[in-house]
């Protein structure tokens, strides 16, 4: 039963969307009770209050915190999740679970992510710069020897006959170009 206990924490961990604001909150809800267990104000949180908003637009962070045993308590001050007993055993798990142990994701925020999206892509036009330079080097090698060793090479403006490049007004006149 402990097995199963464990499981269904893992799985109920792994549904948290890691874009969600609820995650880092429940996060911080379980390292408070691994911290200091006696606490009272960490054993009860307000769902009706601004964290309290980010736990019920998520579902699954309740699940999790109702997993290590916290209970739904309606009052006259309002609705919230207290816990009554800590089992740091079953609290240990899931901060584990969600801290990405048991998940084996690798978590970054959108922009350590756009940065190594840009050092990727960085890495990879250097990449093929040097690609394409090391192939210009190899045609200017090619045209060298070209040049000394093909007795029927010959300059391309002895190839079209040796004169010159005539401008727009040599062949037309100043006055007919336009």
């Amino acid at each position: 039963e402990r097995f199963a206990l464990q499981k269904s924490r893992r799985m109920a961990a792994s549904r948290i969307p890691a874009s969600s604001a609820a995650l880092p909150l429940v996060k911080t809800i379980l390292s408070n009770l691994v911290v200091a267990p006696d606490e009272a104000k960490f054993r009860r949180v307000r769902l009706d209050g601004k964290a309290g908003a980010k736990l019920v637009a998520t579902p699954e962070s309740i699940a999790v915190l109702r997993e290590v045993g916290f209970v739904e308590t309606r009052t006259e001050d309002g609705s919230f999740l207290s816990l009554e007993v800590v089992d740091a055993a079953a609290v240990r798990a899931a901060l584990a679970s969600l801290e990405g142990e048991d998940r084996g994701e690798e978590r970054l925020t959108l922009k350590q992510q756009a940065r190594r999206d840009a050092e990727r892509r960085r890495v990879a036009e250097q990449a093929e710069a040097k690609r394409l330079r090391e192939e210009t080097k190899k045609q200017i090698e090619r045209d060298n020897r070209a040049r000394k060793e093909d007795p029927n090479w010959k300059p391309a403006a002895v190839v079209k006959g040796g004169r010159n490049i005539d401008t727009f007004r040599a062949k037309y006149g100043e006055d007919r170009g336009g």
